[in-house]
């Protein structure tokens, strides 16, 4: 008998449809993890928000539409949904947390993918904040880390945390070392090719957790001081007119372009481009486009923020600094002031090895198989 397990995600296709796949780290994973799965044998369904009922197949698993908003109150609807259409012995992953609104599966795993509400919120949002993801953590077996920063958070802010330890294990995200290869750097080039390959979203350019407007920023302002170099915004978003009209404003639209590209085109991108800019204001985990642009030898620079830290972003493969526009301007400088000594310095070919991805794959199986 197959073994079979249901997967509850935010979405892996658009919203209003369930025609188009989305990109993102969290649909990058699901999708992932699913052919790992079918791999193993399982039978896998998927299950998503959704505006509308949708059937589809989804890398051999079967992929289904959960009519619920895409807000808040969508979750506990779309957990209430889940509920009616899984029998409760079966096992369940969670690919968000926040997803969980109850314990009616016994066999259920949950993934964290980072402290993603570590931007300004009130003393009560606060509140419920620990409150709930005491209840997500207690409601599943485990808990999947994908960094430190969110157990460590765990550990400090809810009640009674020494309790939750043992559900919460530490799995980091990972990279394809059949698509995403080291890539010998041309020394001779005259123009720096910079990449920006996050989601283009927020609230705002004041409120954007991907530090799309820092990056531009910095970016004008080395032009500005006669660096030659080229930025290539890769990603979608509702904020994309705003960081257009950004470029615009400051000029610098002719060394700015706007991209989107498929997973399987992502590779391509890292491989022509020097350096990768992960500017992260907050709610970041161990972010898969560092660890791919790490993989593909380019040179990331990064903020300090979540589980960036746990990533080996110093020179010679990256360096990390403040979400601030003046010091990732730095940081660009310093990359190409000293590029030479970068690119000739001998890489440690083991410093990546615990983000390969059959790692990361044989861990998440290992927990999968635990739960009974």
């Amino acid at each position: 008998m197959r073994k079979k397990i249901n997967i509850a995600v935010w979405w892996v296709r658009d919203y209003e449809t369930g025609t188009r796949d989305t990109l993102g780290g969290l649909e990058r994973w699901t999708r992932d993890i699913v052919r790992h799965l079918v791999m193993k044998g399982y039978e896998v369904n998927i299950y998503q928000k959704s505006k509308v009922l949708f059937e589809d197949d989804y890398n051999g698993g079967k992929l289904y539409g959960v009519v619920s908003s895409k807000n808040f109150i969508g979750n506990i609807t779309f957990y209430q949904k889940i509920k009616k259409l899984v029998p409760s012995n079966e096992l369940v992953l969670f690919l968000s947390q926040d997803l969980v609104w109850g314990s009616d599966f016994k066999k259920s795993v949950a993934v964290n993918h980072g402290v993603w509400w570590s931007s300004r919120q009130n003393k009560i949002k606060r509140w419920l904040i620990e409150y709930f993801n005491g209840k997500y953590l207690r409601r599943t077996q485990k808990t999947i880390c994908v960094d430190t920063n969110y157990i460590n958070w765990v550990i400090e802010s809810v009640q009674k945390s020494h309790d939750l330890l043992d559900r919460m294990v530490y799995i980091p995200n990972y990279f394809d070392d059949q698509l995403f290869k080291t890539n010998v750097r041309n020394i001779n080039t005259t123009v720096i090719k910079i990449l920006f390959p996050r989601r283009i979203m927020g609230l705002s350019i004041f409120s954007e957790p991907r530090g799309g407007s820092d990056c531009i920023n910095a970016v004008a302002k080395i032009i500005k001081e006669g660096y030659n170099v080229h930025l290539t915004m890769l990603g979608e978003g509702n904020l994309t007119d705003n960081l257009k009209q950004l470029t615009k404003s400051l000029g610098i639209e002719e060394f700015v372009e706007f991209k989107t590209a498929q997973f399987d085109e992502i590779a391509s991108y890292y491989e022509a481009n020097d350096v990768v800019m992960v500017p992260s204001r907050f709610s970041e985990g161990t972010s898969l486009s560092a660890i791919e642009a790490l993989a593909s030898n380019c040179f990331v620079i990064s903020s300090c923020v979540g589980g960036l830290q746990n990533l080996p972003l110093f020179p010679p493969y990256g360096i990390m600094t403040e979400p601030h526009p003046e010091k990732l301007a730095e940081s660009l400088k310093f990359y190409i002031t000293n590029r030479k000594k970068i690119i000739d310095t001998e890489k440690n070919v083991f410093v990546l090895d615990q983000f390969r991805m059959e790692n990361w794959s044989s861990s998440v199986m290992s927990i999968l198989e635990q739960i009974k």
